[in-house]
């Protein structure tokens, strides 16, 4: 169980790559998926410059270019949208963000890097879990031109940079303790299910016009056959796999946990997701995203969190609100320690318009949550 609490200019931008492309309806794969082509990096494609340096370490376009793109993906996977007047703006803080994390790994202990590319590789084996294998991560970090080895490398550096800042603040069990008593409502977790969902007959991509009722005739027959092939027993996951026009759920076997409200499930969905006992598979759900077939994996009763599952995001909270206070003035300490320049005119201007200890973007939801799509 994962606490996420509500934080306004967090540390750093996590690795959240992986989940926005998870949610991007790219056209869905064939039923035997060809193997996956490797991805287009930003450097084959631009001549690759260095906009920032300091003491140990360069920012190249292609990296500053590949950050943008994170961050609008990010944006548009929580319903975001980031206008193009603020393509500017985006530029200097994201690379902002690269200087910060490159900074804090120039002055972290053996001891810190250790344990951030431990962190790191048991962040990437929980993605790697989530998905029905490997290929399947490769080809979501490929919606994203990243390749396996940048996401890693990636995830080491702000494991790394987030060890090299929490070791300047201190929150005791105490601070923990008392947070989970002042804030009790927080830690009320509401009754979820654990569904696995298969959909056909999506509206048109690009126009998002319905099908014609001729065509959403034929979606229905066969989406009926196949309710009966899983109702026999066929694996559902796989069923998924093959069939679905859902190309985020084919790399998650359908698989999606809910509490009644969440944003963007439609209410049709969510009515008859909590209908089903466990693994019943529902008839043929209609909603506006198409028609879907939904089978009941685990139910999790309404409860509350205890503080022994939840000290652990707590204490990162309260972390993360005492670095907000120290790191503007360490920021500039180590900015001048390792003799950082921005190299690009346009982007130094910028940034000297702008303060640096405003990090990208970035929210989280402000109630306790298990896993979800």
């Amino acid at each position: 169980m994962r606490i996420k609490l509500k934080i306004t200019g967090s540390l750093l931008v996590a690795s959240t790559v992986l989940g926005a492309t998870m949610v991007v309806q790219a056209a869905a794969p064939p039923a035997t998926p060809a193997p996956a082509t490797p991805p287009v990096k930003f450097e084959d494609l631009i001549s690759d410059t260095v906009v920032a340096k300091g003491t140990g370490f360069e920012i190249k376009q292609s990296q500053l270019d590949q950050a943008v793109v994170s961050a609008r993906a990010t944006a548009a996977a929580r319903g975001q949208d980031i206008p193009l007047s603020a393509s500017p703006e985006l530029q200097v803080r994201s690379l902002q963000y690269l200087i910060r994390v490159q900074l804090l790994n120039g002055v972290a202990t053996p001891e810190q890097k250790a344990k951030g590319q431990e962190q790191s590789n048991k962040s990437y084996e929980t993605m790697r879990k989530r998905l029905p294998d490997e290929e399947a991560l490769f080809r979501q970090l490929s919606l994203a031109g990243l390749t396996p080895e940048a996401f890693k490398k990636g995830m080491t550096e702000e494991a790394t940079a987030r060890l090299v800042l929490a070791a300047k603040v201190n929150v005791s069990d105490a601070d923990v303790s008392k947070f989970y008593a002042d804030n009790s409502q927080k830690f009320d977790r509401p009754e979820m299910v654990r569904v696995q969902f298969l959909t056909l007959g999506s509206p048109d991509r690009r126009t998002g016009a319905p099908l014609p009722d001729d065509q959403k005739a034929e979606k229905k027959k066969l989406l009926a056959s196949i309710r009966d092939r899983a109702v026999k027993g066929e694996d559902f996951g796989k069923l998924v796999r093959d069939y679905s026009e859902d190309a985020a759920a084919k790399d998650t076997s359908g698989e999606i946990s809910i509490y009644k409200g969440r944003p963007l499930i439609p209410p049709e969905f969510e009515t008859a997701a909590f209908a089903l006992h466990t693994n019943q598979i529902s008839e043929i759900v209609t909603t506006d995203a198409g028609m879907h077939i939904i089978k009941m994996e685990e139910r999790t009763p309404a409860g509350k969190v205890a503080l022994a599952d939840a000290k652990d995001d707590i204490k990162t909270y309260l972390e993360n609100i005492e670095i907000q206070k120290i790191l503007p003035a360490y920021e500039k300490q180590l900015r001048t320690q390792l003799k950082v320049e921005i190299l690009d005119a346009k982007l130094r201007e910028l940034e000297a318009t702008m303060p640096t200890d405003v990090p990208p973007p970035d929210s989280s939801s402000a109630a306790p949550a298990s896993k979800t799509r």
